[in-house]
């Protein structure tokens, strides 16, 4: 050991610098090659010959000798069926160092790897080809792993979700990504764990998002893309609260995401959240409700509200696609708007529907003890077209066959038509509606 390299060694004030200084010791005795070599493969948290060749095309014909020798390092260590990888804190250091004194090279390999990954096709490569890209594709700006983590949201695919969102955030805490990134980020990362009912995570990790989006610049463009990641955001935080029971402390969320809806001109958006206000309205207590009704000012805002959210209806009633449920506005709190039911679906459409479109029995359907089982079964592919009228008819029909036995679990549009069939046909014939010979025949075309 030379001089220089004690003199380094002692000086070092924490164990991460001294670990870099030991390690760019030992890397000072590699031949030029298997250097460069060790600083392309700590880019990915995998690799082997044929990545090695991508992240270095100077390496091509040498690739597999140097993977060999690569292996033979201490810091490098088999990844499960993938390759090796180098040991995760050494890794750490050398991308630390490449990032603060290197970066062009850092985004240099960085481009190369997404170009590379962008080809697999696993879940593991579609990770890591994202976790690459938010860095190196700096006008991306999360986009492509906002699609990805809706379709894996979509499909139920909660293990690769958690490992998408666990493995970006490692670009977020290095500080390699733009705010907007990092607000989308960590927005999936609130979602992802509220989906597993961990609301403390999730509120945690929805207020680093709204401290993203309120960071990010005010030209045009930004700022709308902004304003409605902060209402999503928003609006997630007081689904959160809902679901801890702090319905007043939800609905100043609520009314803080509606606010900004309306100034935006987001009408999917101003609906979703009226139907999760008339969600906490529907089951706060007596006394609360009275203590609300007294608040002149908050019954005045709901009535508006809700007067609005009849105006949306006449603008995107001719977009629907699949209805989940309906939400009843509480007779105590606004008895001239209690016939009125919110029919909201995914993020970006819902509608409202009034009792009298629906058979003079179905009003009695939200008490029925299979309707929590029953409004899911309706349910189809969000891409395949179904008619709002045959879906409330389905369902209401449904709900009044007193002895059919319905499991939910998850279906396309093809299996939806198949069980709704049955379950149409399993009703008395004396229960049947004078409008039931219609619902067939509509049914029929729909699904033909």
């Amino acid at each position: 050991m030379t001089q220089d390299f004690l003199a380094r060694l002692t000086a070092a004030k924490t164990d991460t610098e001294r670990s870099y200084i030991v390690t760019e010791n030992l890397l000072k005795t590699l031949p030029l090659d298997l250097f460069t070599a060790v600083w392309a493969v700590a880019i990915p948290h995998w690799f082997n010959a044929e990545i090695l060749a991508a992240l270095c095309p100077q390496f091509q014909d040498e690739a597999t000798e140097l993977y060999q020798e690569l292996q033979k390092l201490s810091f490098v260590e088999v990844f499960p069926e993938q390759g090796h990888n180098i040991h995760a804190l050494t890794r750490k250091l050398l991308l630390e160092e490449l990032w603060n004194h290197k970066r062009d090279e850092f985004l240099i390999f960085s481009a190369r790897a997404t170009e590379y990954f962008s080809q697999q096709t696993t879940p593991e490569s579609n990770i890591e080809w994202l976790y690459h890209l938010v860095v190196s594709d700096t006008a991306n700006q999360g986009d492509e792993f906002c699609s990805l983590a809706q379709l894996w949201t979509n499909n139920f695919r909660r293990a690769e979700m958690e490992y998408l969102v666990k493995t970006l955030l490692e670009q977020v805490e290095s500080n390699r990504i733009s705010t907007a990134a990092k607000a989308k980020i960590y927005y999936w990362a609130g979602n992802t764990k509220f989906s597993v009912a961990q609301a403390p995570e999730a509120w945690d990790a929805y207020k680093q998002a709204l401290k993203c989006y309120r960071e990010i610049g005010v030209s045009k463009a930004a700022h709308l893309e902004a304003r409605l990641g902060e209402a999503n955001t928003l609006k997630a935080i007081g689904d959160v609260l809902q679901f801890l029971n702090r319905h007043h402390e939800a609905l100043e969320y609520y009314e803080a995401a509606l606010e900004i809806y309306n100034e935006i001109g987001d009408r999917p958006g101003e609906t979703n959240t009226l139907k999760a206000i008339s969600d906490i309205l529907q089951f706060l207590s007596l006394d609360d409700v009275k203590t609300l009704k007294a608040l002149g000012d908050i019954l005045q805002f709901l009535k508006l509200i809700y007067q609005k959210a009849l105006e949306l209806y006449r603008e995107i009633a001719n977009r629907l696609e699949t209805a989940h449920t309906f939400i009843k506005v509480p007779h105590e709190l606004l008895p001239e708007y209690s016939e009125t039911y919110i029919m909201p679906h995914h993020q970006t459409k819902a509608s409202l529907v009034s009792t009298k479109f629906l058979p003079e029995n179905s009003k009695t359907y939200i008490n029925h003890p299979k309707y929590g089982m029953l409004q899911r079964i309706c349910t189809v592919d969000e891409n395949k077209d179904m008619f709002a009228s045959l879906y409330a008819k389905s369902l209401f029909f449904l709900v009044t066959a007193k002895d059919t036995d319905i499991k939910y679990e998850p279906m396309g549009s093809k299996e939806a038509k198949t069980l709704l069939e049955n379950c149409l046909l399993t009703l008395d014939q004396n229960q049947r509606s004078p409008e039931y010979d219609q619902l067939q025949s509509v049914f029929h075309r729909t699904f033909s």
